[in-house]
Formats: structure tokens, sequence, C-alpha cells
């Protein structure tokens, strides 16, 4: 039994269905909601790579896993986060079978170190998951930036008028909140917008939380439609099932 478990193809088709479970499990219980465009074609990628990377492939595959891998270490780090305490419940709801799902970007992070960094099969390897890793810093460090820049555009806003916001996508995710950017595990951001912006989240990270915009959901969605008349403010889907309902009668969105 062990022999098979170790066997690189057991291996994927063990990774294959921790996605799966994931997947399944966050679209009945959401804990993300519908990651916005990028960010989905991003998951998809790196989700390629959580499940090949235990195969023996040809160098230039195992070089581009490698980075795409390290890339994928950052969203394994950002998910273990933005979980929360949540994360450290993991253990005890493995019981119930959502611990397992809460525990695999612990268990893909885990592993990407052992297989990438502490017994790589070659220092070149190494080095290509280290600059995957590097570009998801890159983007972390961005996020802030984009974020302080939005504080101080939306607060000049509010001061000269709402029409002078420089149209950015900082300055539109920002806005969103609350409504169509989701920010935080549902138990904190009450009820659940339906997208989710890594950009945006580690943004507010970076500011403690702090949303420079108006508190009042109906004055920001009028604010919103203000700055940004092209874009409707109610999605076609809403993040959880169960709440489905509330968020489709929500008049605000109307």
């Amino acid at each position: 039994m062990k022999k098979w478990l170790l066997l690189p193809q057991t291996q994927v088709l063990l990774h294959l269905a921790l996605l799966i479970a994931a997947v399944s499990l966050n679209k009945a219980v959401q804990a993300f909601c519908v990651p916005v465009f990028w960010a989905r074609l991003t998951l998809y990628v790196v989700a390629a790579g959580m499940l090949f990377f235990p195969l023996r492939l040809a160098t230039r595959l195992e070089q581009l896993l490698a980075f795409v891998n390290g890339f994928g270490l950052c969203v394994c780090l950002y998910s273990i986060l933005f979980l929360e305490e949540f994360a450290l419940y993991a253990v005890l709801l493995i019981p119930i079978g959502y611990g397992i799902v809460l525990l695999g970007p612990v268990y893909f992070l885990i592993r990407f170190i052992r297989h990438y960094v502490t017994r790589p099969a070659s220092g070149r390897l190494r080095g290509y998951f280290l600059g995957g890793a590097t570009v998801g810093l890159i983007l972390f460090f961005l996020a802030g930036f984009l974020y302080h820049q939005s504080i101080q555009q939306i607060h000049q806003a509010q001061r000269d008028g709402m029409s002078t916001l420089p149209k950015t996508y900082m300055n539109e995710r920002v806005l969103g909140m609350h409504f169509l950017y989701h920010t935080r595990i549902c138990i904190y951001d009450g009820w659940r917008p339906p997208y989710h912006d890594p950009l945006l989240v580690a943004g507010l990270w970076w500011h403690n939380y702090y949303d420079p915009a108006n508190p009042n959901l109906g004055v920001r969605i009028s604010q919103y439609r203000e700055c940004f008349p092209n874009l409707p403010v109610r999605a076609d889907c809403a993040c959880a099932n169960n709440e489905a309902a509330a968020y489709f009668n929500e008049p605000l969105l109307k």
C-alpha cells in the first residue's frame, strides 16, 4: 500500500481528487467566492502545476512546472491567510471531510518546499521555483501600492466630487467592495458579494482592512454608478447558493 501511494501516478490521482473535492465543497459551502477573470485563469494554471509536478517530465516542462509551482506556493500562503482561524480549525473538521480540503493549501505548500527547496532534483529547478515565488511576492507588493494610491485618490474625490475619481482598476475594486467584491471569510464580510479579487484583498491586508469609501452601502452603490456608469452593480451569480435569494432580491441592486 505504501509503495502504491508513493507512485507518481498515484499522487497525480490523489491530487486530482483533492482539487475536485476542494472545488465541489467550495461551491456548496463557499469560503472563496467566484474568482475574477485573471484570478480564474491563474488558478487553472496553478492547478495544473499542483496536479503534474510528481511526474518525471521533459526538462523544459519540469522547469516550467517549477516556476508555476513557485507562484503556487504564494497561492497556498494566500489561501491559508484568507481562511484566517478556519485554517487552524481544519484538523478538528477532518471527521466531516471539510478539514481535508482546508488542509489542502498546507499540504501543497509542504510538498512544494520539499520537492523544490529542500530536496530538488537540481539547483536549476530550485531557481525556477524561487523565480515563480518572486513573481507572487512582487504582485503582493504591487497590491499594497495600488491600494495606497486608491486611498489617496478616493479621499481627494470625496473633497472635489466623485466624478473626478480616476477610473483605475483598483478604484473600481475599492468602490465595489461589499456589494460586488468579497474581501474576507464570510463571518467577517457579512452579506456575501459574489466576486473575489486577490489583489484587492492583499491591498486590504497591507492597510489593516482600511476602507476609504463611504460605509453606507446605498451611498457606495450610487457613487459606483456615478464613477463607473457602464459597469453593472449586480453580478449574474451569487457567492453562496444558500444566499442567492437574498442577493438577487436586494433592492439596492435593482
